[in-house]
């Protein structure tokens, strides 16, 4: 089949195409691939086999073939991925650029406070308290408030009930 893709046979290449896409799909979402990123390298995989079939050489499998293109493409979009990326300004003096060996200090120490904390069994705690919680809202009117306009000081105290009954408001039930 690679070799009549490899003489341009375009009917060759979407049986090719058909009978790989699903296996390949799956083999780049095996390997951590969202949905998207492997149907892009899908693409540009069988994009490869019709540009490159004709270099071919039957030494492995055509499968085997296609996975490794795959498979290189793969590493070579995670590398480009984790590039390093540049800085949009540089600071003007000394003064303002952070100081590595006071940002290595800083990580040291703080590490090590992290393996002490772990070793008395302090590792749920914050470094810096959280701040104490907002004091309760107020209670919500109730309707006598709403409606009546009765404030709460105002109201008529419960009524004395016998220990088999409760109040409330002005009754015992």
């Amino acid at each position: 089949m690679l070799q009549r893709i490899g003489e341009g046979d375009r009917a060759a290449m979407q049986d090719f195409y058909h009978t790989y896409h699903g296996p390949l799909t799956g083999f780049l979402r095996g390997r951590g691939l969202d949905a998207a990123a492997a149907a892009d390298l899908v693409q540009d995989t069988m994009l490869d086999v019709w540009r490159r079939a004709s270099s071919y050489r039957s030494e492995a499998s055509a499968k085997s073939w296609l996975f490794t293109i795959a498979r290189n493409k793969m590493v070579d979009r995670t590398r480009k991925d984790a590039r390093v990326s540049y800085v949009d300004e540089v600071p003007d003096t000394e003064e303002e650029a952070p100081n590595p060996e006071a940002i290595a200090v800083s990580l040291s120490e703080a590490s090590r406070l992290r393996e002490r904390m772990l070793h008395h069994g302090l590792a749920g705690y914050q470094a810096h308290p959280s701040p104490p919680p907002a004091p309760p809202a107020p209670p919500a009117p109730t309707f006598a408030e709403e409606t009546i306009g009765i404030e709460a000081d105002d109201a008529p105290p419960p009524p004395e009930c016998d220990e088999r009954s409760e109040a409330v408001g002005t009754r015992c039930v």
